[in-house]
C-alpha cells in the first residue's frame, strides 16, 4: 500500500529507510521482510533514482540464502528485466 501513495522527494526518502529496515532485519518475520523487498521494488519502478538502493539490498539479502527471499529477489529482478 505504501508504494501506491504519491510521496514527496523528502518523505520517499524516509518511507524507503524504514521499509529497508524491515527488508534487512533479519530478526523480522520473513513476511514482513518479503513484503518490505515487495514494496521497495514498487518505490523503484515509480522512482527510477531509487535504482542504486534496490540493487544495494539485493546484495546485502543475497548472501542470507533465505528462501522466501530468494524466491522475491528472483521473481521481482525478471519483472524488472522486463520493465
Amino acid at each position: 500500500m505504501v508504494s501506491r501513495l504519491e510521496w514527496s522527494k523528502d518523505r520517499i526518502e524516509q518511507v524507503l529507510e524504514v521499509v529497508t529496515l524491515w527488508a534487512t532485519d533479519p530478526t523480522e518475520s520473513k513476511i514482513v521482510r518479503v513484503s518490505a523487498l515487495q514494496t521497495l521494488f514498487e518505490i523503484a519502478m515509480k522512482h527510477p533514482e531509487m535504482e542504486s538502493k534496490r540493487h544495494d539490498i539485493i546484495l546485502k539479502l543475497k548472501p542470507e540464502n533465505v528462501p522466501s527471499l530468494t524466491s522475491k529477489i528472483r521473481k521481482l529482478t525478471t519483472q524488472w528485466q522486463k520493465k
